[in-house]
């Protein structure tokens, strides 16, 4: 007995001008926001998605159908926000326990500062065989001197 039905709508396009009026009202909003009255971009966002949703159901899409597709986007957006978080979490909990401190510290006692150019020629070549060793091909790519993978795969066109 769920309450949530499908609503199929046949596609309707938006001129190219009204799609892009959301973003102009969201960046105006939130330039006079921040820079005149020094908020946070929240309320801004908020106008930026009212406007949307006020141009799609000027154009013929109802309430359901804009209500799943903000549904829709929220559960693929929800995995990667879940991860930041946790990252952000961890990243919390190392500075309040004094891990991210002591790192510096003891690293500092055990490599000196003059030293770290000549120790990055030796840690970076390592790093590559690390990275190939535990199969990342793609993150060696990332570290090839000519860029990133985006290079190699515009050189194959070549």
């Amino acid at each position: 007995m769920s309450s949530e039905t499908k609503i199929t709508e046949p596609e309707i396009s938006i001129p190219f001008l009204y799609a892009l009026l959301p973003m102009f009202v969201m960046i105006g909003t939130m330039a006079i926001a921040i820079i005149q009255f020094e908020a946070s971009p929240h309320v801004p966002l908020i106008i930026g998605a009212a406007t949307a949703a006020l141009v799609a159901m000027r154009f013929g899409y109802s309430w359901k159908s804009i209500e799943q597709g903000i549904y829709r986007g929220i559960t693929m957006a929800l995995p990667a926000i879940v991860i930041i978080i946790m990252i952000g979490l961890t990243i919390g909990a190392w500075l309040g326990g004094g891990i991210v401190a002591t790192m510096i510290y003891y690293g500092l006692k055990l490599i000196s500062p003059s030293l770290s150019y000549s120790l990055s020629v030796l840690f970076v070549p390592l790093s590559r065989y690390l990275l190939v060793v535990l199969g990342q091909l793609w993150e060696l790519l990332e570290w090839l001197p000519w860029g990133s993978v985006t290079a190699l795969a515009f050189l194959r066109q070549w």
